[in-house]
């Protein structure tokens, strides 16, 4: 499979990971009730570590899934820095758009991408957006990371890395 195919295949297992964690949380996060009082750090460390967890299984089954594992680990790591990236462009837009409109309604479109993160970051903003929410970003550093590591996982136990 070309790199463009296992990019797309990437986007595929992180679209259908969205959507079911979507419908089972609706517009509401698990953690939300958990995190509401906690300080700004607390709550970008939680949700960093809920999210490099739960990616995990989409990286781990998106190799069984792939027929050329050559070709995977070749390419991983530009494919999820590329992943990345457009996470990161995604936040930064949503966090422009929250920053200048004064509006939370610019979350949701960092929600619609990445929801793990997006919707507790939606439904916690309820305030003006402040500067030191720009420390949320690491949030979209972790799908790529959890997914990352759950090929790894994945490659090791098929015995194609050491």
């Amino acid at each position: 499979m070309r790199k463009k195919g296992i990019f797309w295949s990437v986007i595929g297992v992180h679209l259908l990971f969205s959507l079911v964690f979507t419908l089972m949380s609706s517009i509401t996060h698990p953690l939300l009730a958990l995190v509401e009082t906690w300080p700004l750090y607390g709550q970008i460390i939680l949700a960093c570590i809920f999210s490099f967890v739960l990616y995990i299984i989409p990286g781990y089954i998106l190799v069984i899934s792939l027929s050329s594992n050559e070709k995977l680990i070749e390419n991983v790591d530009r494919i999820m820095i590329a992943f990345t990236l457009v996470l990161i462009v995604v936040f930064l837009i949503s966090f422009a758009n929250a920053m200048m409109l004064h509006s939370r309604q610019g979350w949701l479109i960092y929600a619609t991408f990445n929801p793990v993160s997006g919707l507790l970051i939606y439904n916690l903003f309820d305030k003006l957006v402040t500067w030191w929410d720009l420390f949320w970003v690491f949030t979209a550093l972790m799908p790529g990371l959890g997914m990352m590591l759950g090929m790894y996982l994945r490659l090791k136990k098929e015995g194609s890395v050491r």
